[in-house]
C-alpha cells in the first residue's frame, strides 16, 4: 500500500481495527434477526401470542436505543477497546440466556441483555472510522460497515435456519453464545483506542444535551427510523411468517427470501455511501431511498401470487432503496462539531432501534386484532397480514415527506466556533 493510498484510506493499522470491529457488527445483526426464524417454536414452547412474541423485537430494540445516547458519550470520553470488549461479552450472555431459559420473561429479559451489548457495535465502528479515516471516507466506510453488517443478517436467515434444522434451537443459540464469547476476547486483544483523539474530551452530558437541542439532529433521525422500521420489523421477526403464510414457504425457504433484503442491502450501502461521497451531496439518496421503498413494500405486500423470481427481486430492490438513507448518518455527523461525533451518531442509532423497537409488537397487535383465538402464528390469514403491514408503507412515506426539512451538509463536518 503506497503512502498516498495510505493517505486516502488509513494505515493498515486503522483498517485492521476497523474490519475488527465490524467483525462485532456482523455477530451483532446475526443476533439482532435470528428470532425471526424461532417463532413458530417459542410460541409453541412458551404457548404465547403474536403480540407477545412481537415484544421480544420490542425488548431488544428498546435496549438498543436506550443505550445509544450514553454509549455515544462514552465512546466520545473513553475510546472503543473497553467497551466492544464487554459489549460483545453481553451479547455472548444474552444469547446464553436465551439458548438455557425456561420462562417466557427471562426469555424477554435475554433479548434486553443482548440489545444492550449489541448498542455498542455499530457505534463503536463508526467511531473507529471517524478517528482513524480521513473525514471524507466516513460514508464509504459507513456503507461498507453496514454491507458487513447485512451479511451477518443473511447468516442469520436461511443458514441459521438450515442449523435449526440440524442442532435445535437451544443448541444453535449455545453456538452463538460461545462465538461471542471468542470474539470479546479478539476485540480486547486488537482493538486499541488513538489517545489523543480521546484525550481531554469534554464530559460526556455537555454532549449529550448539545445534540438534543438541535432541531435538525431529530429531522434526521426521525427519518432514519422510519426508513429502518420497515427493514426491522420484516427481516427481524414478521416477515419469514408472513411468506410461509402468504405463499406456503418452507421455514428455509421464507427466512431465504427474506435474506434478499440484506443483499440489497450489502449491495447498496456502500454504493450510496460512494456516491454521496462523490457528488459531495447527502439529500438526493434520502429522497431516494424513501419514495422507492414506499413503492416497493407495497407491491410486495398487496400485489397477490407474484413470481419467486420476481418476488426475490423485488426484496433485493427494497433493500438497495432502503439502504439509500445511510447517508443521513454522515448528516447528523457532520451537523455538529468532531468532539460530538459518538453523540451525534448515538441519537441517530438511538432513532432508528426505537422505530424497529415500536413497530413489530403493533404489527403483533394488529394481527390479534383480526383473530383473538389464533394459538399459531402460521393461523393467520393473508389478509390478515397485508392489513397488518399497512403501517410499513405509511411509515416510508412519512419519511419522504420529513425530507425537505433536512438540511444538506455538502459533506462538510462542522468547525467549532
Amino acid at each position: 500500500m503506497t503512502k498516498t493510498m495510505n493517505k486516502q484510506l488509513g494505515s493498515k493499522k486503522a483498517i485492521v481495527l476497523y474490519l475488527i470491529s465490524a467483525l462485532f457488527y456482523f455477530y451483532e445483526f446475526l443476533l439482532q434477526v435470528s428470532p425471526g426464524i424461532m417463532v413458530p417454536d417459542i410460541m409453541h414452547t412458551f404457548s404465547v401470542s403474536a403480540k407477545q412474541v412481537g415484544y421480544l423485537a420490542t425488548w431488544y430494540f428498546a435496549a438498543y436505543a436506550l443505550m445509544q445516547l450514553p454509549a455515544g458519550a462514552l465512546f466520545d470520553r473513553f475510546g472503543a477497546r473497553i467497551l466492544l470488549t464487554v459489549a460483545a461479552l453481553m451479547c455472548s450472555i444474552g444469547t446464553f440466556m436465551f439458548a438455557c431459559t425456561h420462562s417466557f420473561a427471562i426469555l424477554e429479559l435475554s433479548r434486553f441483555v443482548t440489545g444492550i451489548g449489541s448498542a455498542f457495535a455499530l457505534l463503536g465502528t463508526l467511531v473507529i472510522a471517524a478517528t482513524w479515516f480521513p473525514p471524507h471516507r466516513f460514508a464509504l466506510l459507513s456503507g461498507i460497515l453496514v454491507t458487513i453488517g447485512m451479511l451477518g443478517a443473511i447468516f442469520g436467515e436461511k443458514p441459521l435456519a438450515l442449523m435449526l434444522l440440524e442442532f435445535g434451537w437451544h443448541e444453535t443459540l449455545l453456538i452463538l453464545a460461545f462465538i461471542g464469547l471468542g470474539l470479546s476476547v479478539v476485540l480486547f486483544v486488537v482493538i486499541r483506542d488513538k489517545t489523543a483523539a480521546i484525550k481531554g474530551q469534554h464530559q460526556p452530558l455537555v454532549g449529550v444535551g448539545y445534540i438534543l437541542k438541535d432541531k435538525q439532529s431529530w429531522y434526521t433521525a426521525i427519518y432514519g427510523a422510519l426508513i429502518y422500521a420497515a427493514t426491522a420489523s420484516l427481516g427481524a421477526l414478521w416477515g419469514v411468517s408472513f411468506l410461509r403464510v402468504t405463499y406456503g414457504f418452507s421455514n428455509p425457504q421464507a427466512a431465504g427470501f427474506i435474506s434478499m433484503i440484506f443483499v440489497g442491502w450489502a449491495l447498496g450501502s456502500p454504493l450510496f455511501g460512494f456516491i454521496s461521497d462523490l457528488i459531495r451531496k447527502r439529500k438526493p439518496s434520502l429522497y431516494f431511498s424513501a419514495a422507492i421503498s414506499t413503492v416497493l413494500i407495497s407491491i410486495i405486500i398487496y400485489w397477490p401470487h407474484l413470481h419467486y423470481f420476481v418476488l426475490a427481486s423485488l426484496f433485493v430492490a427494497f433493500g438497495i432503496a432502503s439502504s439509500a438513507f445511510l447517508p443521513s448518518f454522515s448528516i447528523i455527523r457532520e451537523l455538529h462539531p468532531a468532539k460530538y461525533s459518538g453523540t451525534a451518531l448515538g441519537m441517530m442509532n438511538m432513532l432508528n432501534n426505537l422505530g424497529g423497537a415500536s413497530i413489530p409488537p403493533i404489527i403483533g397487535y394488529l394481527l390479534e386484532m383480526h383473530d383473538k383465538n389464533v394459538v399459531q402464528v402460521l393461523d393467520y390469514t393473508p389478509h390478515d397480514f397485508r392489513v397488518s403491514l399497512i403501517i410499513l408503507p405509511i411509515g416510508l412515506f412519512a419519511a419522504l415527506l420529513l425530507v425537505p426539512f433536512i438540511r444538506e451538509t455538502n459533506c462538510k463536518v462542522r468547525i467549532e466556533k
